[in-house]
């Protein structure tokens, strides 16, 4: 059985569908499908992910940022098709028996029906019409409800492939999976705590040796045994960011130790747009004479799954960097968020917890703020921040 996944972007996406794609292989493999191959197509940014990971057998780049350039360039039109067809060329010369969109976008659609597969399965309504190319759906109210979690609901999918591939490729338009949960599932009426058989794993690359000597270089060395927290300021959205002055007085106040608690040593991580921002936050909390790091540009995805091994407790927005400590399952994590639906998207596991004011306008899902006051942001305070971490540590 030869099996491709697609979920292009972003990191905490592929995040999210790593548990379903370990449930289809297991699942496949199960059913007397030993020879079972899981393929992943996904945008180099986030292949680190996949490759060296034990889950995944073939990992595909999809040539997006190449493409893009070629198309805003009319003299390139023919590079740009020419591009394509040999993308799409060798796609198809791998014969798949099956595709499993968990994107459910025309970028992640069109590759599947290129690909030549008969069976293409993914959500029933999503964006951009993307469901017409698929063979079998899974039947949704609203890919972006706020009551189930993205996860459950790619593992509902997930079970759903399973069924389809194993049952002789019969036709079954859009049936919900697991049908003893689907429905209490999809309509926000159960959890993984609840429904067992949703439990995640996470299936990770493991960081070698030589990372862990790394940051034992890089980072203090934890002699005195304080706490680890790490601080991920940045995300994509405006109305994902919390205020950097207010991350540098969080910052401030986790490393003061009182009577009752001994402070704590603080780590920043982010991509390199972040620079400037972070370099900020890290030099408000130095001034206080704190034990303080600035990682951000400096290390891979491999890279974060071994810090946030070695960590107690990580804050950061609604961010992929943040779902991948959650995946990690070893730091306790508290999440922020503003435009996006908290319980969909929130930090998933056991005691990791999300942090919305839960305002009249949330979740809008919007890149900007329609009110035009990202008040669910901005009157989310430093010091309700910091009784629930504190709490956690």
């Amino acid at each position: 059985m030869k099996v491709l996944i697609i979920r292009l972007s972003a990191l905490g996406d592929v995040v999210h569908t790593l548990p379903a794609a370990a449930r289809i292989k297991s699942g496949l493999i199960e059913a007397g499908f030993a020879d079972t191959t899981l393929s992943w197509l996904v945008e180099p940014p986030n292949k680190d992910l996949l490759v060296n990971n034990d889950l995944v057998d073939e990992v595909i780049l999809f040539p997006k940022k190449a493409l893009k350039a070629k198309i805003t360039s009319p003299d390139k039109w023919g590079e740009s098709i020419s591009l394509f067809s040999q993308f799409a060329s060798e796609l198809k010369q791998r014969r798949f028996d099956a595709v499993i969109d968990f994107q459910g976008l025309l970028k992640s659609s069109i590759p599947g029906y290129i690909s030549g597969s008969k069976i293409r399965i993914g959500y029933s309504k999503v964006k951009e019409f993307s469901h017409l190319f698929l063979t079998h759906k899974l039947y949704i109210e609203d890919y972006f409800a706020e009551g189930t979690h993205i996860i459950n609901r790619h593992l509902l999918l997930a079970d759903l492939a399973v069924r389809v591939l194993t049952d002789k490729y019969k036709t079954l338009d859009q049936i919900a999976a697991s049908a003893k949960l689907s429905e209490r599932v999809l309509q926000g009426g159960a959890t993984a705590a609840d429904t067992p058989e949703l439990v995640a794993n996470f299936p990770l690359p493991r960081p070698e040796a030589s990372v862990y000597d790394r940051f034992g270089q890089m980072l203090p060395t934890k002699q005195n045994k304080l706490p680890r927290v790490v601080l991920i300021p940045g995300t994509t959205w405006d109305t994902k960011i919390w205020a950097p002055e207010k991350w540098s007085k969080l910052g401030q106040e986790l490393i003061k130790a009182s009577d009752t608690r001994p402070g704590a040593e603080i780590v920043i991580v982010g991509g390199d747009s972040e620079a400037n921002v972070n370099a900020s936050i890290f030099q408000y909390i130095r001034n206080a004479g704190a034990s303080v790091v600035d990682l951000t540009g400096k290390t891979s995805l491999v890279d974060l799954i071994a810090l946030f091994e070695g960590s107690d407790l990580v804050i950061g927005g609604d961010t992929g960097p943040m779902h991948l400590a959650c995946a990690t399952r070893h730091p306790k994590v508290l999440a922020i968020f503003g435009a996006t639906p908290s319980k969909r998207n929130g930090p998933y596991g056991d005691g990791n917890q999300a942090l919305a004011l839960n305002l009249s306008c949330q979740p809008c899902n919007q890149m900007k703020c329609p009110l035009n006051t990202t008040a669910c942001l901005q009157d989310m305070s430093v010091d309700y921040v910091l009784s629930e971490a504190l709490k956690m540590l």
